[in-house]
């Protein structure tokens, strides 16, 4: 059986850019599928790090000279019918013959075409999606997905590409005059603006082109009228005085644009579509300089809201969506996976002695380097801050014993690792604005530099960023956390850490508030073996049964100027299990060690070799992240650490020179 790697090359021997998706199907590269690439040697060195688990996804477009159709024939339903018709409807015109076919996990079919004519990227209907420029597939041996046709890649009939293309541009069209519509009519701004912008950039569209368009529309709104109940929300769109069009427009570019590429460009569309749409609107004498901005509008009074303002009207156009509307739920993005989403708050609460400082420095340490720990997971390299307020020299110690143990494994950590220690006292909450300048400067800075802004912010401890006030107290807890509002507000997408304390009882010390503000807690106990146990304790974003195990041993870091021998802590993972937080180490151990059992006696009974074990537990998905044999080893290991045979089911299994034995019930 082939490795994910031997594939990953074959595909790319075939002249098909490839790349490593996870299981998700989301990249795990830094720039996505334009990291996909042909060269042996690249491709070799992604799937390595990916690991087994991986899947293959392959560049489509002129890149790699293929269009996929992807038909979704497996659904049930309105979705699956209009597939079927679809390529019945193809078929019986001739323009889908015979050529590459795989079947997807899911049960549907990707039929894979060459083109002299152009690579189509659109919905021409319910249940069919064609991946062509701009767009990515999942190849077969990527777990669950197989090929079914091997007869090579069929140049696309013309006709056929002519009639994606022209329904992408119908359907593009189409929905950018709706929106227009939408704002003309004044029952919809930032929704219909966001898709006027996102589409045309899809289109191709020069960002002067964009604003042009978003501008002739709000020029045309009904609420350009005083009188009209949404006129002051028209009119600070037309202003642009909060920079809130121009943001669109960016987020449009960076989504859809494929030349794009860089923060520094995506800058730079920012500005020239600000500048000329601030032009354009002062030449149409709707968005006043700032020095004239008061004397034109700050002395007008809107008149009062009524019910009867909004007569016949939904009330709430623009503000949200109703629960049957097409919802984007792809759009959430981790700085590590799956603690750490991008704007959300996280809090770490631990016992004395937990270690809490330790492990939280260890997970910035590999947010800085881009680099997995287990089974988190981190696409690219991001910039840290580290807010130092407590133990700042236990800190510097902690981070010189990773820098020379990962320099001892082989694995130097960058020499210009993006993460910044700052040790200077700081008042997170009287000197709030200072600081939050100083995170958004520093957000800026990096993009400059390297093209990655900061991911990551931690606050160790809590109570250090605000010293004087009272953890508490509600109001100052609250003043706290408006510095992640802030950040958030500024476009920083930092996740935002405070290091805190759990008291006696197990409860996060201080404040209810400090649980109710924040997207996620995370609580660390202390173990009896000397481990430390973290806990998901609540979150609103991932699994909150999660829980993971840190081991932490003493590194040598040799003598001070005055001979004396100093240590610190290092952070290693053990793999992360499901329980709560409650669970007694045996609790724990039996949950972790249960689906290998249950693995093991589908084997039958007799001996089963290491290498058999090891290819079994990978075909069955119990082997997450990059697979070696020592991992079997290490599980049979934590299996028979107790014990030299575990019954389970009925069934014996002892621990054997390569492997196990099995025992079959009645066998014994």
């Amino acid at each position: 059986m082939k490795t994910l790697v031997e594939a990953a090359l074959e595909w790319a021997a075939d002249g098909i850019p490839v790349f490593p998706c996870a299981t998700n199907k989301q990249p795990m590269t830094k720039n996505g599928f334009y990291d996909a690439s042909t060269d042996p040697e690249t491709v070799r060195r992604m799937f390595l790090t990916a690991g087994e688990d991986a899947f293959i996804g392959a560049r489509m477009g002129a890149e790699s000279g293929l269009f996929a159709v992807d038909l979704d024939i497996y659904k049930s339903g309105e979705e699956g019918e209009a597939a079927q018709r679809y390529m019945a409807e193809l078929i019986a015109q001739g323009l889908l013959p015979d050529t590459q076919r795989h079947r997807t996990v899911s049960g549907g079919l990707h039929l894979l075409y060459a083109s002299e004519h152009g690579f189509p990227n659109c919905k021409p209907s319910k249940g069919v999606e064609i991946k062509g420029e701009g767009g990515y597939v999942i190849l077969p041996p990527s777990r669950g997905y197989s090929i079914e046709d091997d007869s090579g890649f069929r140049t696309a009939p013309k006709a056929l590409v002519e009639r994606l293309l022209q329904a992408r541009r119908e359907h593009t069209e189409k929905d950018t005059d709706q929106h227009v519509q939408d704002i003309t009519s004044g029952t919809g701004f930032h929704d219909a603006i966001t898709s006027i912008a996102a589409k045309m950039f899809r289109q191709g569209r020069a960002a002067g082109e964009v604003a042009d368009r978003i501008f002739k529309a709000l020029d045309g709104s009904v609420a350009r009228s005083p009188n009209h109940p949404r006129h002051e929300r028209w009119k600070a769109l037309m202003e642009d005085s909060g920079g809130e069009v121009s943001r669109i427009i960016n987020s449009g570019r960076e989504k859809y644009d494929q030349s794009a590429k860089t923060d520094r460009a995506r800058d730079r569309v920012d500005a020239e579509a600000a500048d000329r749409l601030r032009k354009a609107a002062e030449a149409a004498g709707f968005a006043p300089s700032p020095t004239d901005r008061n004397e034109k509008h700050g002395e007008q009074e809107s008149p009062k809201p009524s019910a009867d303002d909004y007569a016949g009207e939904w009330p709430f156009a623009g503000e949200g969506y109703f629960a049957h509307e097409p919802l984007d739920i792809s759009d959430q993005r981790f700085n590590l996976y799956p603690l750490y989403a991008e704007q959300e708050s996280v809090v770490i609460a631990a016992d004395p002695k937990a270690g809490k400082t330790a492990i939280s420095l260890k997970l910035a340490v590999h947010v800085a380097a881009g680099r997995d720990l287990g089974p988190f997971r981190v696409t690219d390299p991001r910039g840290v801050l580290y807010y130092a307020l407590e133990g700042t020299r236990a800190i510097k110690l902690r981070l010189e014993a990773e820098k020379r143990h990962q320099a001892e494994l082989g694995n130097a950590l960058p020499d210009d690792l993006p993460l910044f220690v700052v040790e200077r006292p700081s008042n997170l909450i009287t000197k709030q604005d200072e600081q939050v300048a100083k995170i958004i400067a520093a957000d800026r800075y990096l993009k400059e530099k390297s093209g990655v802004g900061l991911g990551l912010i931690v606050i160790d401890t809590l109570t250090k960023a605000m010293p004087g006030s009272d953890q508490n107290s509600v109001d100052d807890t609250s003043a706290l956390f408006d510095l992640s509002s802030k950040v958030r507000g500024a476009g920083v997408k930092a996740t935002i850490v405070y290091v805190h304390h759990t008291g006696k009882d197990g409860k996060t010390r201080g404040s209810s508030n400090i649980e109710a503000e924040v997207d996620v807690v995370l609580k660390m106990k202390k173990q009896e073996d000397g481990s430390t146990m973290m806990f998901v304790h609540m979150a609103r974003s991932i699994d909150d049964n999660s829980m993971y195990r840190f081991e932490l041993t003493s590194y040598d870091l040799g003598e001070t100027s005055q001979g004396i021998r100093q240590a610190a802590p290092l952070v290693t993972l053990s793999e992360g299990t499901v329980a709560n937080e409650g669970a007694s180490e045996d609790a724990v151990r039996a949950h972790k060690i249960a689906p290998f059992l249950k693995a093991i006696i589908t084997l039958g009974g007799g001996n089963h070799t290491v290498k058999t074990l090891f290819q079994h537990f990978r075909d069955g998905g119990l082997l997450q992240g990059r697979i070696t044999r020592s991992k079997v080893t290490d599980m049979l290991t934590l299996i028979f650490d107790r014990e030299a045979a575990v019954t389970y089911q009925g069934h014996i299994i002892s621990r054997a020179d390569d492997g196990v034995t099995v025992a079959l019930p009645g066998q014994h």
